[in-house]
């Protein structure tokens, strides 16, 4: 500012935070590691420098080839010398599957990553298992009801009964 310049620093690793190039460069250093994982059947999410491995887990066979990404991920940390915080890594399961089949036992190396049904991230928290659930199997349970209290074959009752609906919303 007004010809006053900041003396030069030597940089002998990462890149300075806040500067334009910044996350260019990151891409630049991520991208081989986008690389191999487009190439597993696990779906792929990033947002600066967090990840999200979304797979569809159908099968042990699954399960299987999931660990493996996360073996692959991990393998990829170390020889790139960035380091995956395994305290901010957790799993959270979506649907039936985790609770057919237990809980999920996955690894980064040898440590294991934790189980959770709240993920915060960028500022938002989602809560997965029991209140969805919940919310569907309550909306079922009165979808049954009210089917029961209805009668099933008369055209003019449902006739009557929507006409009402649609004055009422």
């Amino acid at each position: 500012m007004r010809n006053v310049y900041s003396s030069f620093q030597c940089i002998y690793s990462g890149v300075v935070q806040g500067s334009c190039l910044g996350p260019l460069l990151f891409l630049v250093f991520i991208s081989d590691m986008l690389d191999m994982l487009v190439k597993s059947p696990v779906n792929c999410k990033l947002y600066a420098d967090d990840i999200k491995l979304l797979p569809e887990l159908k099968t042990a066979a699954d399960e299987s080839c999931f660990q493996g990404c996360l073996d692959l991920l991990y393998s990829w940390s170390v020889t790139w010398q960035l380091a995956i915080s395994s305290r901010k890594c957790c799993i959270a399961t979506i649907g039936k599957l985790g609770d057919s089949w237990g809980k999920p036992n996955y690894c980064l190396d040898v440590e294991r990553i934790s189980v959770s049904d709240t993920v915060s991230d960028v500022g938002v928290t989602f809560k997965f298992q029991p209140t969805y659930r919940k919310i569907t199997c309550k909306a079922h349970q009165r979808a049954n009801l009210i089917n029961r209290c209805l009668p099933p074959n008369n055209v003019t009752y449902w006739l009557r009964i929507s006409s009402h609906m649609l004055v009422l919303s």
